[in-house]
């Protein structure tokens, strides 16, 4: 929700093209929206890593690295700042679901859309569920 000024505006930054506006207007839980935050961060460190890694094939380990490194860091701030405190592990576990239907989306989406960007959702699956933290590239 955003305020012009003189009025709020609510605007749906996940946005979710494939979903009906009809399932995207209804209340969901905060760990959906949190979910949604942290996929970002993490999407755009890919996107970089992956535009820079195209140029220079040599780099794409330091650049996995400082991609993680910059969403770790990112997460954890935004993370920390949002609940005040360190996160329950049913919470944890919630968020990780969040995380997980997330990234399962983009995959079915950029299969759909951008299918070279595949690697970059099926990447997140993988890190989520415990799998090889291979390069999104």
């Amino acid at each position: 929700v955003l305020y012009t000024g003189r009025d709020f505006v609510i605007i749906d930054f996940e946005g979710e093209p494939a979903k009906p506006l009809s399932d995207r207007v209804h209340p969901d839980s905060v760990w959906r929206d949190v979910a949604g935050m942290l996929r970002s961060f993490d999407y755009a460190a890919r996107v970089v890593e992956r535009t820079m890694g195209a140029d220079n094939p040599a780099s794409e380990p330091q650049l996995n690295f400082r991609a993680t490194e910059w969403t770790s860091h990112n997460s954890d701030a935004f993370l920390t700042s949002y609940a005040g405190r360190d996160l329950e592990p049913d919470e944890r576990l919630l968020l990780d679901a969040y995380l997980a239907d997330k990234a399962v989306y983009e995959a079915v989406y950029e299969t759909r859309n951008r299918p070279t960007w595949v690697a970059i959702p099926l990447g997140a699956i993988a890190r989520v569920t415990g799998g090889a933290t291979s390069s999104a590239s």
